[in-house]
C-alpha cells in the first residue's frame, strides 16, 4: 500500500484504466452489422437480409480485432420451408477491421471476417467452416465461391449454394481522425 501512495502516477493510471473499462463495458459493447445473402436451393433463389453482431476484443492503433458473436439470416423456400444460417457456437468467428489512413483516405489493410456457419434445413444441420469475407471498403463480400452442399429433404437429395454473403461494417469503425505514424 505504501508503494501505491508514493507513486501517484501509478494510482492515476490504475484508476483511469478501471474507469475506462467500466465506462466502455470492457470493450464488450455489441456492434450490429447488416447482412445480405443470396441462397440457391436447387433452382430456387432467395435473397435475404439479416444481422451480425461483433464485439471488439482488442483495439490497435490502426485496426480492431473482433469476435463475431451472432449471425442470423436465411429465408423461406417454397415446398421446403425455412433455411436459416447462423454461427457455429463450437467455433470462434473473428473479424479484423482496419481504420482509415488519413494520408491516402484508404484503410490501413484489407478488412477480413472469418465465419464458421451452421445452415439449418428442415431435416438437417450443415456446417460450413472458415468462410472468408474480405474488402478494402466497408462492404465485406465472399473472398471465394463457396462449395455447394448436399442435404436430404423427405428422401430427396437437394443442393444448397450460398452465392453471395455481404456484411456492412459501420462507418464509425472505419473512420479515423488520427495518423498512427
Amino acid at each position: 500500500m505504501k508503494f501505491l501512495l508514493r507513486t501517484p502516477l501509478l494510482v492515476f493510471q490504475s484508476l483511469f484504466l478501471l474507469f475506462y473499462l467500466s465506462a466502455c463495458g470492457g470493450g464488450a459493447d455489441p456492434i450490429p452489422m447488416p447482412v445480405n445473402a443470396t441462397i440457391f436451393i436447387d433452382e430456387a433463389e432467395v435473397g435475404t437480409g439479416g444481422s451480425l453482431t461483433a464485439v471488439i476484443q482488442e483495439e490497435f492503433t490502426n485496426r480492431y480485432f473482433m469476435e463475431v458473436t451472432e449471425l442470423q439470416t436465411g429465408g423461406e423456400f417454397p415446398g421446403l420451408g425455412p433455411v436459416n444460417i447462423r454461427l457455429n457456437p463450437d467455433l470462434v468467428s473473428t473479424a479484423t477491421v482496419y481504420k482509415l489512413n488519413v494520408q491516402n483516405n484508404k484503410p490501413f489493410g484489407t478488412h477480413q471476417m472469418n465465419l464458421n456457419l451452421l445452415i439449418e434445413t428442415p431435416e438437417q444441420i450443415l456446417t460450413l467452416n472458415d468462410v472468408l469475407l474480405m474488402s478494402n471498403t466497408a462492404l465485406l463480400t465472399l473472398a471465394e465461391d463457396l462449395p455447394t452442399l448436399s442435404f436430404s429433404f423427405e428422401g430427396q437429395t437437394m443442393a444448397i449454394d450460398i452465392s453471395a454473403l455481404e456484411v456492412l461494417i459501420p462507418s464509425y469503425l472505419v473512420s479515423s481522425t488520427e495518423d498512427p505514424n
